[in-house]
């Protein structure tokens, strides 16, 4: 998640959409405290009263030395002070309904609302084989994704239900926001998006040509084989159509 002050925007980081890319070619615009918040794998954001919030390593106990606590503060209440428990922390892949139920709805809606998001087909296939990956290298996740040392096949990923479960390729939707605030964007068409809504930001024509080429060019963690879900079978295009009906009908893919 990476929340702007200067031009009040806030990026809802939707797992596998190109999000890591995306955060890099922003974070001058919201890297400093003054300026906004970037959240990445180890940082949180936890309340510290109305006004100010705080970015925290993650696992209080393992903070590295030289890490610091930095409290962020805004002029106008920040913090939603009756809310569930769950609601406490805001982290990288935070969702919509998180970030509503941590915020002070007048501050929430007070930003520019934004989102990446991707072909369903493409990114459900490039989250199984991120999956498969991490369970072989790394050994991650490796109860789940391997039987008897082999990954799982891509219709098990599916039929079983996982697909859901892994954070990867939860439902885009949960990220999404019908609401004139909120901007969808596709990766199939990042850089005329993205130049749309720089342009509702105030950015000049040079900053948003600057801005969009530069997410378009330094784009990371693409698959040499992106195009790999197109090979999938009838079936499996299928199975991802019934466990993402609601990312099919809501984001129009």
């Amino acid at each position: 998640m990476i929340m702007g002050f200067e031009h009040r925007f806030l990026l809802f980081h939707v797992p596998k959409t190109g999000g890591t890319s995306l955060k890099r070619v922003l974070q001058n615009f919201s890297g400093a405290p003054a300026h906004g918040v970037i959240l990445d794998d180890y940082t949180v954001l936890e309340k510290a009263g109305e006004n100010a919030v705080v970015k925290s390593w993650h696992r209080p106990d393992e903070r590295p030395e030289g890490f610091e606590q930095t409290i962020i503060a805004q002029p106008d209440a920040m913090a939603n002070s009756v809310e569930p428990r769950e609601a406490g922390r805001l982290r990288k892949h935070t969702n919509v309904a998180q970030a509503r139920a941590f915020f002070r709805d007048s501050f929430y809606q007070s930003f520019r609302r934004v989102a990446v998001f991707r072909n369903p087909y493409a990114r459900t296939y490039s989250a199984y084989r991120f999956k498969v990956k991490e369970a072989l290298k790394h050994g991650r996740d490796v109860a789940r994704m391997l039987q008897d040392d082999e990954p799982i096949t891509f219709a098990e990923y599916i039929d079983s239900g996982l697909c859901n479960q892994v954070l990867a390729s939860k439902p885009q939707s949960s990220w999404y926001e019908d609401h004139e605030g909120f901007n969808a964007l596709k990766l199939e068409s990042l850089s005329a998006d993205l130049s749309a809504f720089f342009r509702q930001l105030g950015l000049s024509e040079q900053t948003n040509a600057e801005l969009v080429e530069a997410a378009v060019t330094t784009r990371v963690n693409i698959s040499a084989e992106k195009d790999a879900w197109r090979s999938l079978h009838s079936e499996d295009r299928a199975r991802i159509e019934k466990a993402y009906i609601s990312d099919f009908e809501t984001l129009n893919y």
